[in-house]
């Protein structure tokens, strides 16, 4: 009993000096992001504060070298996976915006313990990104922004950019979803056809008994996720997820608890909403028409948003205003991650012409 309580004390001793040094290297981490990023008051703008939006607390930050530089408005996709501790990535383009970055409803700082998923829609999503940019603006004191939305982000962000064009200058869609089923089927024929090319009988069995979408449940999704992400790492390896932890450790906005909610409100999130992405989304119907520039941004190996999915949609759109579509050589879904100065060039592009 004596032994087995000395091995308990000082596995808690262990335990008490390992998250120490944790926090201790954390710390550092996070006083390297805040020199880096540090922003004169007196001309600059860095905010960071939660405020009611469609009756939740959510989180906005606001960062920009000049306080009157444009507005540019991030949209983070998942569902339920944030931008805000990753933001690092953007930094570059604080020097020439107001970069503002949210954490949506069930993501991130905005995710609490017991939330319900009554409220988790599209419709409610959209209605959240209108209140959220009103809000950013009317704080700002600016009649209109520019949006940009990510991967499931887009959808949403999609819809309120056509019913309310008067708050946007242009709209930038990357990784562009429009209809989930039809990047669905694009990925299972990528999957198949490499399972043919490798007559790997394992993925050719699983990928069979599945068969092509529409998939019924979650769990034949992953098996298709799993066989895509496989064959996809062997053209183009993407971000490493140690990327995405050493950012979101040295992210000065996120404590230890709000580093715990990322995988929960990933999970919880995707549980809520997965099926009217999957079943219900058709962007070709439902956003069908722009009043302002668009701009469509895909990684030429995207396997989530593929850049035929991408280009149909966008072909499909009226925009009278002008619409391109920009293919990134060197990225697959996170092209600002992978090509952060070429993705800040073309935003700055874009930016000045429809300025």
């Amino acid at each position: 009993m004596r032994r087995l309580t000395r091995v308990a004390l000082g596995a808690g001793i262990l335990a008490g000096l390992m998250a120490a040094a944790a926090g201790i290297w954390r710390s550092r981490l996070q006083a390297v992001e805040r020199s880096r990023q540090a922003v004169d008051p007196a001309v600059g703008i860095a905010t960071l504060e939660a405020v009611e939006i469609g009756g939740v607390r959510q989180w906005i930050r606001m960062r920009g070298r000049q306080r009157d530089s444009p507005v540019l408005f991030f949209v983070h996709g998942g569902p339920g996976f944030p931008q805000m501790p990753f933001a690092a990535v953007m930094r570059e383009l604080e020097n020439d915006f107001v970069v503002v970055h949210w954490d949506q409803r069930g993501a991130g700082k905005s995710y609490a313990f017991g939330m319900s998923a009554e409220t988790m829609h599209l419709e409610q999503f959209a209605a959240d990104l209108h209140e959220a940019v009103s809000k950013v603006l009317a704080r700002l004191q600016r009649p209109k922004c520019y949006l940009v939305a990510h991967s499931w982000g887009s959808i949403f962000s999609a819809l309120e950019v056509s019913r309310h064009p008067e708050l946007y200058f242009a709209y930038f869609g990357v990784g562009q979803i429009a209809h989930y089923q039809e990047n669905e089927l694009e990925r299972y024929n990528f999957a198949l056809s490499e399972a043919l090319k490798d007559q790997n009988e394992t993925a050719l069995a699983e990928l069979r008994r599945i068969g092509p979408p529409p998939h019924a449940d979650m769990s034949l999704c992953d098996v298709m996720d799993r066989w895509v992400s496989f064959f996809s790492k062997r053209e183009f390896s993407g971000v490493p997820p140690s990327t995405f932890v050493k950012l979101a450790l040295a992210s000065p906005d996120y404590t230890w608890t709000d580093l715990g909610k990322i995988p929960l409100g990933f999970r919880f999130s995707y549980a809520a909403l997965w099926r009217e992405i999957y079943y219900e989304t058709d962007l070709a119907r439902q956003a069908a028409h722009f009043a302002i520039p668009v701009t469509f941004i895909c990684g030429r190996f995207d396997r989530i948003a593929p850049a035929g999915a991408v280009r149909r949609y966008f072909e499909s759109v009226d925009a009278p205003a002008g619409k391109d579509l920009v293919i990134f050589e060197h990225s697959a879904h996170w092209p600002f991650f992978e090509e952060r100065a070429e993705f800040a060039k073309v935003l700055r592009r874009i930016a000045e012409k429809s300025h």
